[in-house]
């Protein structure tokens, strides 16, 4: 994210909370040592690695939200936060709306909330384009107006479950199971109705591959690579009511990693996924019924559908949201 780990404009914060830490918390790691008189309170179910050196300043917990507010009171009570985060932790929550309000009631007035989701959900840039629909952030092009609704709310055609059946039936079982696999791009509307005022509302582009690393890098040899190229602040009307400015970040050199490392290892990650929560048995039956469209059934149509090959020809990206949230002062 362009190096940028923390987008809210912290200043001294006493007390941090993230939760869904992970065993080797990275980010709470981080967090103490930007903020060495801070506590960092790192939450997650799983114990903290014991083959990694932490700083002094965190301390772990085990539990999940929002149940550690009412079992421990005194850390996770009422005004006791100055700032939370979490991140990608839409596979380990329900109940956002719930969720959120308890996290909302934690901060300190004036206390800001972080969260960094995705919605699960794959688009094309290249589909947009033969749609006529402009999204690469160019903003010499005249005619974005529409390019930058369907972006940010996703409108954009030729893409997602209609071209991946799987998509769909993942989807499904997930909303049954109470997981929001929308959540990135519903976060700032679960704040505003915590009470929290939302401050920031970000979306960056996960590339399938590195193409967007390629192009980034071309436009620059052509002059045109600075960061202005890249991003685009736009209003989004919803519901006939104005949301906030929503920030588009395109891309940058750092997706190459992102690309080389994690994009390959996607096809393993969805498929595990899948089977964990029964939607690879439903996707078995409909391919006895001749919906499969992979020879080898299911899994290899997630294999071709998250092949760094087509990420790459049809310029796929999953969408990350980043929202920031800030309590109201008092008076």
């Amino acid at each position: 994210m362009h190096n940028t780990t923390i987008h809210a404009p912290l200043s001294h914060p006493l007390t941090i909370t993230e939760i869904g830490c992970g065993p080797t918390a990275p980010v709470s790691t981080y967090l103490a040592t930007l903020h060495p008189t801070a506590h960092i309170h790192a939450v997650d179910l799983a114990p903290p690695s014991p083959s990694s050196e932490f700083p002094e300043n965190i301390t772990f917990t085990r539990g999940a939200m929002p149940a550690l507010v009412s079992t421990d009171h005194a850390t996770f009570g009422p005004s006791t936060q100055d700032y939370v985060f979490n991140r990608l932790i839409v596979m380990g929550m329900t109940h956002w709306p719930e969720y959120i309000c308890a996290v909302a009631d934690m901060l300190k007035p004036g206390g800001y909330v972080e969260m960094q989701d995705i919605d699960v959900e794959w688009y094309s840039e290249a589909a947009a384009a033969a749609a006529g629909v402009v999204v690469n952030g160019d903003s010499s092009n005249n005619n974005n107006a529409a390019a930058d609704t369907a972006t940010a709310h996703f409108g954009i055609n030729g893409t997602g479950a209609d071209s991946f059946p799987w998509v769909h039936s993942f989807r499904t079982a997930a909303f049954a199971q109470n997981y929001d696999f929308d959540i990135g791009s519903n976060l700032a509307r679960y704040m505003r109705e915590a009470g929290l005022e939302v401050v920031v509302q970000k979306m960056y582009k996960w590339p399938v591959g590195e193409w967007i690393a390629d192009r980034d890098r071309d436009r620059a040899a052509q002059g045109g690579g600075g960061v202005h190229d890249r991003q685009r602040s736009i209003s989004v009307v919803r519901g006939g009511e104005k949301e906030v400015d929503i920030e588009i970040i395109h891309g940058g050199e750092e997706t190459r990693l992102y690309g080389r490392e994690v994009a390959p290892r996607q096809v393993d990650i969805y498929t595990h996924m899948l089977e964990g929560m029964g939607v690879g048995e439903i996707l078995s039956k409909e391919e006895g019924g001749g919906k499969g469209k992979g020879k080898g059934g299911w899994k290899d149509d997630v294999l071709r559908d998250l092949s760094v090959e087509a990420g790459v020809r049809d310029r796929r990206f999953m969408p990350f949201w980043v929202v920031v949230g800030r309590k109201k002062m008092v008076g």
